[in-house]
C-alpha cells in the first residue's frame, strides 16, 4: 500500500487514499496520522523515516504571527491556514490535534522533540488561549454563523483534563492537581457509548504518551 496517498506533508493523514498537497479533506489530519505513529510505535515498527515526517507535518503546521514568522507551540489545522487574510474563515486548532502533536512528541523526546514544550510553554504565556487564526491577540469568545446556527466558540481551552496533560507533558509540574480530573476524563472516555467521538482514541493517546512521565 502506497502510504504517501494517505498522508500529506501539510495537514496529515486523510481517511481516503486522496491526500493532495494542502486540499484538507478532515479537520483532525495531524491526530489520524499521530495515532497511527504511536501504533507503529508500542509495535517496535516506528523508524526514522516516520519521525521525520511527522516533524515535517507539524513544522508545515506552525502557526504564522502578523509580521509571517513561525510561533512555536500554535498550530493550524492546515499549512498556512494562519495566514489567510479572512481571519474569521479559520477553523481554529482543536484540543485533539494539540493533544496528538503533545503526546508524540513527549514519546520521541529522547529524539530531539520538543514540541510538547513549545505547546506548554505557549500556553501558559497565552492564558491557555490557541487561537491560530488571531494570534497576536487570541478571540476569549465570539459568535460566528455555522450551518444556518449561532453557536458560540472559544480559543480559551477550557478542559482542566487538557491543562493537565499538555503543561505535564511540557514539564509544569502544578499541573498535577488536575490529575484527578484527568483520571476521571478518561474513564468516562473509555465508558462512552458513542462510537462517532474520538475519546477513546484520545484517551489511548494520552496514556501511551504518559508512560514517559516516570522517564
Amino acid at each position: 500500500m502506497d502510504l504517501n496517498k494517505w498522508i500529506s506533508n501539510y495537514h496529515g493523514m486523510e481517511l481516503e487514499p486522496i491526500a493532495e498537497e494542502n486540499n484538507r479533506f478532515n479537520e483532525n489530519g495531524v491526530l489520524y496520522f499521530s495515532e497511527y505513529l504511536i501504533l507503529k510505535y508500542i509495535s517496535n515498527e516506528l523508524n526514522h523515516s516516520d519521525i521525520a515526517r511527522f516533524q515535517i507535518i507539524v513544522e508545515n503546521l506552525s502557526s504564522f504571527d502578523k509580521h509571517h514568522s513561525k510561533i512555536r507551540g500554535l498550530y493550524d489545522r492546515g499549512a498556512g491556514e494562519s495566514l489567510f487574510k479572512n481571519k474569521d474563515s479559520i477553523r481554529k486548532i482543536s484540543h485533539d490535534n494539540i493533544t496528538a502533536i503533545s503526546a508524540v512528541s513527549k514519546l520521541l523526546e529522547s529524539e530531539g522533540l520538543r514540541y510538547h514544550k513549545d505547546i506548554a510553554k505557549y500556553g501558559v504565556e497565552n492564558l491557555m488561549m490557541y487561537d491560530n487564526g488571531y494570534p497576536d491577540s487570541p478571540r476569549i469568545v465570539f459568535k460566528r454563523e455555522y450551518k444556518e446556527s449561532y453557536k458560540w466558540d472559544t480559543s480559551f481551552q477550557l478542559h482542566p483534563r487538557d491543562w493537565f496533560f499538555w503543561l505535564t507533558n511540557g514539564g509544569y509540574a502544578i499541573a498535577w492537581i488536575f490529575f484527578p480530573i484527568f483520571f476521571l476524563a478518561n474513564i468516562m472516555a473509555c465508558l462512552s457509548s458513542n462510537e462517532q467521538t474520538s475519546g477513546k482514541w484520545l484517551a489511548f493517546v494520552r496514556l501511551e504518551s504518559g508512560s514517559k512521565w516516570s522517564k
